[in-house]
């Protein structure tokens, strides 16, 4: 059972990657916490703004996406629906409405310039953008905490913070999608601190091997 769940939450994950693919393939560049309309940057998670490319078109017709997430219409949308279901981990309860799945940022104001997929307030970057290599990046990962699946939220990392923790601390086990769109099950006790964090950079230039 606990395998089969697992399977079914690479799977959903593997279509998140793929999210990100499509709409990089439309838009020339991935999706990020903003969503810039007509020059102008509005708060919009990344998880909102793949819904067309993941099958939910329907949900995504309904916002106004010249408007940030929390406006009063777009927030009533987006509390009253019901999360798709690809960003569940079957088998690893969360509260209603909350994902694992989240992505690293470099937040405004931070001490640290090492820089994850993500810069807070920045458009993505392009995928020849990365150039650690998409292999060798980490593009999703399952966090330790959940979140509001709609709501941007920053997984902050800039080389200096601690590590947040990532997955079920008890499994020592955590899922993530590299920037290739492959997915791996990852132990953070053997990877170790150094190799993890290496993978969270973008742009670091580290010489990385896999166990």
């Amino acid at each position: 059972e606990a395998r089969v769940n697992s399977a079914r939450g690479m799977n959903n994950l593997k279509q998140l990657a793929l999210g990100f693919h499509n709409f990089e393939s439309a838009m020339q560049f991935l999706p990020s916490d903003v969503l810039l309309f007509g020059g102008k940057a509005a708060a919009m998670s990344w998880r909102v703004q793949i819904l067309p490319y993941i099958e939910q078109d329907n949900l995504y017709r309904q916002l106004d996406v010249t408007k940030a997430w929390d406006d009063p219409r777009n927030l009533k949308i987006l509390e009253a629906a019901e999360m798709p279901k690809g960003f569940e981990i079957p088998g690893r309860p969360a509260p209603k409405g909350h994902t694992y799945f989240r992505v690293f940022s470099l937040p405004k104001g931070a001490k640290g310039t090492d820089r994850p997929i993500f810069q807070e307030g920045q458009r993505g970057p392009t995928i020849v953008g990365i150039s650690d290599g998409t292999s060798n990046t980490f593009l999703i990962v399952e966090a330790g905490e959940a979140v509001p699946w709609y709501k941007p939220d920053v997984l902050a990392y800039d080389g200096k913070l601690p590590l947040p923790p990532l997955g079920d601390k008890a499994a020592d086990k955590f899922i993530v999608a590299f920037g290739d769109g492959s997915v791996r099950a990852l132990r953070p006790s053997k990877l170790g601190e150094k190799t993890l964090r290496a993978l969270i950079t973008a742009q670091g230039g580290e010489v990385i091997s896999l166990p």
